[in-house]
């Protein structure tokens, strides 16, 4: 990443003898605000900018070209081609950006709100399609000993290689780990609800002091708290892109072939299946239920895949 780590200070309004030197800026977007973005130029400096009218889908992570046009009005006009892009289905909106040129997703998890490994599933399938890194936290790793049963869950994602990282705020545990994990990167942290992304940031920005939540007393969810998203430069290098929180992640956009590409071992063994498009449902010959069937594939990860394809 080319930009410097953005200065501790107020966003620059008094650019104009800068930008009257040059009419495009090339910059990073930090935040977005409806109609306004914060772009990030290249010597650090923090830019509030208005978003060209028929310009649509800028999100954090976005490297954008801006102007200055009459009025000293500073104005992105363009996105460069992005790497990656994490999508999401909005509903009554449909499919939008979440975050762009993201190489790695933190999808953070915790036992509280209740632990599903269903929507573990569905974030990592939406990573690997959008072929960004996934990395699984679990959050509140003090409680763990009060849920049994979630130890054995984990380790099944452990023993299909996916990072497993450790953290909980309360006792400041596993945090330079994940520090280290995260660097060199442009994460995105994802998860439901209050499972605690923005107590994460926290402790990984300090002096960030971004709003947190708790768990609802009536619904026993996550109640929300970051209303806007915001990349942040960690100090030891690398992003983190703090979203708001999503309760449910839709795969609805998904065409069926793209489940099984998300479920990495399903994937694997798909190769060896008689027929291309198999969808590894009720097809002769297929090698996913061969494996199901040795417990060489985990029967549970294959009935959420079975479930996804009927409900999606």
């Amino acid at each position: 990443m080319a930009f410097k780590k953005v200065k501790n200070r107020s966003i620059d309004k008094d650019l104009q003898g800068a930008t009257k030197k040059s009419t495009s800026m090339q910059g990073l977007v930090v935040s977005r605000f409806g109609a306004e973005a914060d772009v990030e130029l290249e010597d650090g400096r923090l830019l509030r900018c208005h978003l060209r009218r028929k310009l649509e889908g800028i999100v954090c992570g976005d490297q954008v070209l801006c102007e200055v046009q009459q009025g000293s009005k500073t104005v992105v006009v363009s996105i460069l081609p992005r790497k990656t892009v994490l999508d999401r289905l909005i509903r009554y909106q449909g499919v939008k950006p979440v975050a762009a040129n993201v190489d790695q997703i933190c999808i953070v998890v915790s036992p509280e709100p209740e632990f599903s490994s269903t929507i573990l599933d569905k974030y990592l399938v939406a990573a690997e399609n959008a072929h960004i890194f996934p990395v699984i936290v679990f959050n509140k790793s003090d409680r763990l000993q009060d849920y049994p049963e979630i130890e054995q869950q984990l380790k099944v994602y452990a023993d299909l290689n996916y990072p497993l990282l450790m953290t909980s705020v309360i006792e400041n545990t596993g945090i330079e780990a994940l520090k280290q994990v995260m660097q060199e990167h442009t994460n995105v942290f994802v998860g439901q609800s209050g499972v605690g992304k923005t107590s994460l940031v926290n402790l990984l920005l300090p002096g960030t002091d971004a709003l947190t939540g708790g768990i609802s007393e009536t619904s026993g969810l996550g109640t929300h708290t970051t209303t806007a998203s915001r990349l942040y430069h960690l100090s030891g290098g690398g992003n983190v892109i703090d979203s708001p929180g999503i309760r449910e992640f839709s795969l609805e956009h998904f065409k069926k072939e793209d489940f099984a590409s998300g479920y990495r071992e399903i994937f694997e063994a798909s190769h060896s299946c008689r027929f291309r498009n198999c969808l590894h449902t009720s097809e002769p010959a297929c090698e996913v239920k061969a494996r199901v069937k040795n417990n060489k594939i985990d029967s549970g990860r294959y009935q959420r895949y079975l479930k996804l394809l009927s409900e999606e």
